[in-house]
Order: structure tokens, then C-alpha cells, then sequence
């Protein structure tokens, strides 16, 4: 059996040629089935080979994203419903314009350090412990968003990466560039003149 590396167009990683032993009838109709697809036959062993291959990654990467969709779906609910609290008490639009002029940023990072400022500048205790909770569960939401998004891009964009190269969906974590985080998009919101909210 032969055996020599080479480039094609679509995959730009190093490849090697074998040999299959494929019965011709199967051969014949797999072509009219590839190309009815757009494909030719060549390609679909490749992406066959390429999920048995990762079939593992493949797998934990789902187990992780559907575990990070429930979480994230959750704590939607539960952040939709604190802020219909405050708004309830009639609180919601001050307390988180305060919560701004004393330095809260967009992507909630530093919550460590306005929450003890809200503390001395917020006089009713219930809608403050009511606020805290916001911005912790805000919070939490907002990490999860980012880590589906790193998740997704590994998912979806894992078989082509930069330059359309074949790769694991570890390695094209490293290689995904322009994927923005929801805070990111959040942030650029906010520099365009939206009103910043906590949600």
C-alpha cells in the first residue's frame, strides 16, 4: 500500500493517501448520493473519519453545552424575575443608575468592589439585598454566555479553524478569532448610547 502526504484546497493540513476496497455498486451509488449533497465521496469519508476520530471531544463538548444552555435558561428566569421585583418596589431604574455612577462596568466584574459602596449609599435594606442578588445572578448568567460561546465555536467551527485546516475541537479553541462574547456585544451596546441595565 502507497503512502505520501499532500495538500488539497479545502483541507490544508497535512493528509495522507490510503487505499479502500469498496464494492463497486456501493461506490457508484455513493457518488450520485455525495453529489446530490455537494460532496464528493472522498469528502465524506473524510468527515466520517474526522467525527470516529474525535467522537470523544465530540461528545463531551454536547455533555457541556447542553449543561450550559440549562444554566444559562435558568438563571434568565431567575435574573427576569428579580428585576420585576425592584421594578415591583419601583427601585430598579435608581438603584442601577447608582450602581453605574459608582463604577459598575458592563460586564459585571467588579461587583466585589461596587457592592460595599452600594452598601453606604442605599438606604432600604430589603431592595439593596434584593439588588446584590441581581448583580451575583447577573453575573453567573453572563459567565455562562461566555463559556457557551467558547464552547460553540469549538463545536461548530472545530473542522475548519483558520485557513479551512482540519483540526481537534481543543486545538480550534486557540484558532477562532472575531468571536465575541455577549458582554463584549453588551459593551459596544452601551458605547453606541444605550442605557446601561443589569439583567
Amino acid at each position: 500500500m502507497s503512502e505520501k502526504t499532500y495538500k488539497t484546497r479545502k483541507y490544508s493540513g497535512q493528509m495522507t493517501q490510503r487505499s479502500l476496497y469498496i464494492d463497486i455498486n456501493v461506490w457508484d451509488r455513493a457518488k450520485v448520493q455525495a453529489a446530490k449533497m455537494g460532496k464528493s465521496v472522498n469528502e465524506l469519508i473524510n468527515d466520517f473519519l474526522w467525527n470516529l476520530a474525535y467522537s470523544d471531544e465530540i461528545q463531551k463538548l454536547e455533555y457541556d453545552y447542553q449543561g450550559l444552555k440549562k444554566d444559562f435558561i435558568r438563571l434568565v428566569k431567575e435574573t427576569r424575575h428579580i428585576v420585576a421585583t425592584l421594578k415591583e418596589l419601583g427601585v430598579y431604574d435608581q438603584i442601577t443608575s447608582l450602581a453605574f455612577k459608582l463604577g459598575l462596568k458592563e460586564d459585571l466584574s467588579n461587583i466585589g468592589e461596587i457592592i460595599p459602596k452600594l452598601t453606604l449609599e442605599w438606604a432600604d435594606q430589603d431592595s439593596l439585598i434584593v439588588f446584590i442578588d441581581l448583580l451575583e445572578t447577573s453575573k453567573r448568567k453572563r459567565d455562562i454566555a461566555d463559556a457557551i460561546t467558547r464552547v460553540v465555536a469549538k463545536k461548530y467551527l472545530s473542522r475548519e479553524g483558520q485557513g479551512n485546516a482540519v483540526q481537534s475541537p481543543v486545538a480550534a479553541a486557540h484558532s477562532v478569532q472575531g468571536a465575541g462574547s455577549v458582554s463584549e456585544v453588551r459593551e459596544q451596546r452601551a458605547d453606541e448610547g444605550s442605557r446601561p441595565e443589569v439583567s
